[in-house]
């Protein structure tokens, strides 16, 4: 009887609705715990998404001497605390479903059982892949569905250092457990290291591309052409078309480029085009050093550079600017829609399966304050996407540069430790299941620690992700012990203070 009784964490009182409750509790309640309350033939599972705690007799009107009184007359009486929690009905634990009716004043609330969250958290089956436990109940493991992340999409949002590229290395080890695909474009150089006991290396892709595969607003970005300059955009236009279809004559394609542009400099009356030819002149000389690393007119076609069962790490760590790595990530991406297309409706490709595309730091290629030539691809992605089997995971770092139309066809959702406002706002606004109960938990997060909400998850969780041990780069950097380290291996005089290398 002792057993069950200690089960009882509190009361319902006051008014409920089918999909929330206050309770009156005899001890603190903890964010993110999950409780069972059994009324009139419902049985539904809730989350403590709000724990407050008071006192009867230590009133904030007593003055100082008042208070220490109380304080000495009551210290260590219990009694005189109470404990209010605000519970979040999430449904039924067999089919997910809000009752119909609210839970009456007074019916127990019990602290959910093992067997109860397992069946909810910990479902069987192949799509299903652990990805750590619950926070509150450490010994229930939470598995995440790996079909919703390729056919709702996922975005995993957090300030930096919180664990994002972490969480990305888990799933797409569990990817290649199952034998899919993944691309992740590598904005700062964190997975080209990444590996996994008993499973396939990475397949690192530098980020060379062949200027013939490319579209004239993606060589424009690579050259330098700013977006909106029309007279250059229309140079770059009107060139790559030529040179596309003419013999090289021993030539390189940025050379041909300069003699077109050149020439239409020359050719033209108008001087805005003399002026735009020179533009676009300047910006290959300028940046020649750094387009001979990028262009290379031998590259083979970006699927002829990808291997099938592994994950693909497209290391941008090499471009100049974010522009460019903007029209290299667009080019991908538009490349794997097309070739998924072709599985689809002819049966034939070189990525016959269903991928996995992740985009690191999102908000650069995602922004809400430019046009960028990935944007129009990611929302194409996250529309149609799951038609073709190509799932989206869009990761940042910065949630309010995100585009919203994109953020919002994001099916899933990991939403780590976030502290300022404006980002939580703009999470809020595109997603329907993040309340204002749990955007108040982000702050509190701690490293690792992440909100898993959307199709993912048959139920919202608070997780303990698992730690990938395989996933040395990006983490934080002892500088501390790397100075001691360095300084034990100096010569230094008696003092100390005199460095001989």
């Amino acid at each position: 009887m002792r057993a069950v009784d200690e089960d009882i964490v509190g009361y319902i009182v006051g008014e409920s609705k089918p999909y929330s409750a206050s309770i009156v509790s005899s001890r603190p309640l903890m964010l993110g715990e999950y409780v069972e309350i059994r009324y009139n033939g419902i049985h539904v599972i809730g989350l403590v998404q709000a724990s407050i705690s008071g006192s009867y007799v230590i009133d904030e009107t007593l003055s100082p001497e008042d208070l220490r009184r109380v304080i000495n007359i009551h210290r260590g009486d219990e009694t005189t605390i109470y404990y209010r929690g605000y519970i979040k009905i999430l449904g039924d634990p067999e089919d997910l479903r809000i009752p119909p009716t609210p839970p009456p004043p007074g019916i127990e609330v019990r602290r959910a059982s093992r067997k109860t969250l397992s069946k909810i958290f910990s479902p069987e089956g192949p799509q299903w892949a652990r990805i750590g436990t619950l926070l509150r109940n450490p010994d229930v493991e939470v598995r995440v569905d790996l079909n919703k992340v390729v056919q709702r999409h996922l975005a995993i949002l957090a300030m930096t250092g919180m664990g994002k590229s972490n969480l990305v290395s888990l799933l797409a080890r569990e990817i290649l457990r199952r034998g899919g695909t993944c691309f992740i474009f590598d904005y700062h150089g964190e997975y080209t290291g990444l590996s996994f006991q008993g499973l396939p290396k990475p397949n690192v892709i530098k980020a060379r591309i062949n200027p013939r595969y490319l579209s004239w607003q993606e060589l424009a970005r690579i050259i330098g052409v700013r977006y909106g300059a029309k007279n250059q955009e229309n140079i770059i236009k009107k060139c790559k078309d030529e040179v596309d279809y003419s013999s090289n004559g021993g030539r390189s394609y940025l050379d041909q480029m300069i003699s077109c542009a050149k020439r239409e400099g020359q050719l033209s009356r108008r001087s805005e085009i003399a002026k735009a030819s020179e533009a676009v002149i300047e910006s290959i000389e300028a940046n020649r050093g750094f387009l001979q690393r990028i262009i290379d007119d031998e590259a083979k076609d970006i699927t002829e550079q990808s291997v099938i069962g592994t994950i693909n790490v497209i290391d941008l760590t090499g471009l100049a600017s974010s522009s460019q790595a903007d029209a290299v990530v667009s080019h991908w991406l538009g490349r794997i829609l097309e070739e998924r297309k072709s599985a689809i409706w002819r049966g034939s490709s070189k990525i016959p399966h269903p991928v996995v595309t992740v985009l690191e730091e999102a908000h650069i290629y995602l922004s809400t304050e430019r046009e960028t030539l990935t944007k129009p691809r990611a929302e194409h992605i996250a529309r149609e996407g799951r038609k073709f089997g190509v799932g989206l995971i869009v990761v940042s770092q910065r949630p309010r540069g995100l585009d919203p139309d994109v953020l919002s066809q994001m099916g899933s959702m990991a939403v780590m430790r976030i502290v300022q406002p404006e980002d939580q706002a703009h999470i809020a606004r595109a997603s329907e299941t993040l309340t204002q109960e749990i955007l108040e938990q982000l702050p509190g997060l701690n490293v690792g620690e992440a909100i898993l909400l959307g199709h993912w998850v048959r139920m919202p969780a608070v997780v303990k992700v698992d730690h990938v041990v395989e996933k040395t780069s990006g983490v934080d950097i002892d500088a501390v012990s790397e100075w001691i380290s360095s300084k034990r291996h100096d010569n230094t005089d008696n003092r100390g203070n005199a460095y001989k290398r």
